[in-house]
């Protein structure tokens, strides 16, 4: 059962430091979103994609490790989850439970920090794109016409004035 706590707290410590890292990407992107980088971008867009990747694959280690020490302890797997984990580690080992405590706080803490992160991003996302529009808007509405002799036909506010002299 030791073996089984150990290699289920190694990948745990595992997933917590690719999580800190992609933590850090979010946080990178930010600040490449705001100096509209967009070669920084695109790579921190394929470094995510890629440690997101390797985050599902120590995720499935994780659950089935998780799996099996629920069937070491005679649980069901439904009623196992980390509340439940903890309670069950305090009644056998008080130590161990302390530790796994410890670090699930440190897990949850940097999983919401990638929460916000990408909240905020997709938040500065958007404030852009509404703002791209607005300025397409502009431009468009700036534009003079031409007709098929190169001479400029009256834009809009030109119109405008036009129908205001007359």
């Amino acid at each position: 059962m030791e073996k089984n706590l150990d290699q289920f707290y190694k990948i745990l410590i595992h997933l917590i430091s690719e999580c800190h890292q992609l933590l850090k990407l979010v946080t990178d992107e930010k600040r490449y979103l705001i100096q509209v980088d967009f070669c920084k971008i695109r790579e921190c867009i394929q470094f995510k994609k890629n440690l997101i990747q390797h985050i599902r694959e120590l995720e499935n280690l994780y659950v089935k490790q998780f799996l099996d020490i629920a069937g070491y302890w005679n649980l069901p797997h439904k009623k196992l989850i980390v509340s439940q984990f903890m309670i069950q580690l305090e009644k056998r080992d008080p130590k161990e439970a302390e530790k796994f405590f410890s670090t699930f706080k440190i897990f949850f803490s940097v999983i919401q920090g990638i929460k916000s992160k990408n909240l905020e991003n997709a938040i500065l996302i958007q404030h852009s794109l509404k703002h791209i529009k607005k300025m397409k808007m502009h431009l468009s509405s700036q534009l003079s016409c031409y007709d098929i002799h190169g001479q400029s036909l009256p834009t809009v506010s030109t119109k405008r004035l036009l129908l205001k002299e007359a």
